[in-house]
């Protein structure tokens, strides 16, 4: 126990008793606190076929679902879309989402809703879909698979981002050029009214 002795005023004594009294009690809670445990990271792995790369790029609100792609024997100059789902702490289960059509090069997802049941990305084209359409955004989860979101009108690429909990509004990014130049952020929302930018 601390003891002040001063000849201060009383005001002032009192309020340095109880600045006294609350250091020592953060020191208390402090001391009693346990220490936090190590940081460290996991390999999630990568799909067979291709490359031996993989990326993590999004993760859900519980941390339990991580959104990202993976280079495999389907994709092309970028990854299939993957979704990975914790099984223990330190084990997760790698979900290859496939592509939505014959002439798609990739599906690489790009973040995860917060409650974790969808995962959003981008999927690029080669003929017929491209020139028309040369990237489409999509949403996918393992009930329903791909549901793609359209380009807006005079755009020939959409990617999505990212989506809000419960994956029914999306952001990213489109624009006119396959190049990827001019490009423009976007929303949609409505779903599953498929093909809705706003």
């Amino acid at each position: 126990m601390n003891q002040i002795a001063c000849s201060r005023p009383r005001s002032l004594l009192l309020f340095s008793c109880v600045a006294a009294a609350m250091i020592g009690m953060i020191g208390v809670s402090m001391a009693a606190r346990p220490p936090e445990p190590a940081a460290h990271f996991f390999g999630l792995g990568d799909l067979p076929g291709g490359a031996t790369i993989s990326y993590a790029y999004g993760i859900s609100g519980s941390g339990n679902v991580i959104a990202g792609e993976s280079f495999s024997a389907i994709s092309q100059t970028h990854g299939e879309g993957v979704q990975w789902k914790r099984l223990s702490p330190t084990s997760w289960q790698m979900t290859g989402i496939g592509l939505p059509a014959r002439d798609a090069l990739n599906s690489p997802a790009a973040s995860a809703s917060a409650d974790g049941e969808w995962i959003v990305g981008r999927v690029s084209y080669t003929s017929p879909t491209a020139p028309l359409i040369d990237t489409d955004a999509y949403r996918w989860r393992p009930s329903t698979g791909f549901e793609l979101l359209g380009v807006p009108s005079g755009f020939v690429v959409a990617a999505a981002l990212g989506a809000d909990k419960h994956g029914h509004v999306i952001v990213g990014w489109g624009g006119p050029n396959p190049s990827y130049s001019n490009l423009r952020a976007l929303a949609g929302g409505a779903w599953p009214r498929i093909g809705r930018w706003s």
